[in-house]
């Protein structure tokens, strides 16, 4: 019997980072300088994959969690194999929507299954309608005989969960494209307030911060609904954060010495380092004032499956978080009052 496809399963930013490397390391082009198209040459993506353990992938597919648009570029090239991206949950026994075979889009999680009713309700309060253009816009509501029936024995939590007329409310929020794909684009579910009455999705900035600075694994950004600014913890990626802090404190830092790279995380040098790289994010991404992370935290490995953070699918138990790191993020947001405080130089 013939032996399936090898699997790859890519469960964080660590591991893309990972994927984007071995491609340098073997001669593969930068899809961000190549200019003959995002197609590589197949010597290269047979060596990527071969390195790696996947000499006979024929495809891949993604969810749990949006992909970046570029990696998603990224991977399709350096392996030279479809990739397809999907939309999901338990509630509706795992599948929602996937590309088509024949779509190359990237930024999307495809169409609706056909088994499946959607709708799009308007969230005002965040700035999302259905009247929006150039799509429309809104939480995402699904209903039909792939849907579970309730949640085990919590009547209260399942009528939460449907509206009076049985659409579930997903929480996610999407907008529809001409061709009737989705984008999941922020999550309503995880919606904080800050003081001065401004609605924030965590997660998205949590995506926008892990994105863009390649030594961070985790984050958990959280807002107090008394305070006008957010605060951050993030969770390192050792060997990156090591060449990164070694750069900072012009030392040597093992890559390999948890001690040594946990004691980094720790250096106010290290930290204002971080919190300057964090700044040039928002200010890159256009970030409002009150969307951006005013004071951090830095550390190893601070959620995990072990002590209960994440889910079994890897998701942050945001309560929870919040809960075990109260006194971290009361400190955090000491010190941004007091960094707000201090008087600023003249130009």
């Amino acid at each position: 019997m013939e032996t399936p496809p090898s699997l790859l399963r890519i469960s964080s930013n660590s591991d893309q980072r990972f994927l984007a490397a071995a491609a340098k390391q073997l001669g593969a082009p930068d899809t961000r300088t190549h200019k003959t198209g995002h197609v590589y040459d197949p010597r290269w993506s047979r060596k990527v994959a071969a390195s790696l353990g996947l000499d006979r992938l024929q495809a891949m597919v993604t969810g749990s969690a949006p992909l970046d648009p570029s990696m998603h570029a990224l991977l399709r090239d350096v392996f030279a194999v479809p990739l397809f991206q999907g939309y999901g949950m338990t509630e509706a026994y795992a599948s929602v929507s996937a590309q088509a075979d024949d779509d190359f889009s990237v930024g999307n999680c495809g169409g609706i299954a056909p088994v499946i009713e959607f709708c799009l309700l308007s969230l005002p309060e965040m700035g999302y309608t259905v009247k929006d253009n150039p799509h429309p816009r809104g939480e995402l509501l699904i209903r039909g005989p792939s849907l579970f029936k309730g949640y085990y024995k919590d009547p209260e939590e399942t009528n939460r969960a449907f509206t009076d007329d049985g659409w579930f409310k997903t929480g996610d929020v999407v907008f529809v494209d001409d061709r009737g794909r989705i984008a999941v684009i922020d999550r309503r579910k995880n919606v904080l307030k800050l003081s001065q009455g401004e609605y924030i999705s965590p997660e998205r900035l949590e995506g926008v911060y892990t994105s863009e600075l390649p030594y961070l694994a985790q984050a958990f950004v959280w807002g107090d609904s008394s305070q006008s600014f957010l605060v951050g913890i993030f969770g390192i990626q050792p060997d990156l954060f090591a060449a990164y802090a070694q750069e900072v404190l012009d030392r040597k830092i093992d890559p390999m010495d948890i001690n040594a790279i946990r004691a980094a995380t720790k250096n106010p040098l290290v930290r204002e380092a971080v919190q300057r790289d964090v700044d040039a994010v928002g200010r890159k991404k256009k970030l409002q004032g009150f969307e951006r992370v005013r004071s951090i935290e830095l550390d190893v490995e601070p959620f995990t499956v072990e002590n209960g953070m994440l889910t079994p699918t890897l998701k942050l138990k945001r309560p929870l978080a919040a809960k075990l790191y109260r006194e971290v993020l009361q400190r955090l947001y000491a010190d941004g009052v007091a960094g707000e405080d201090t008087p600023k130089g003249k130009l």
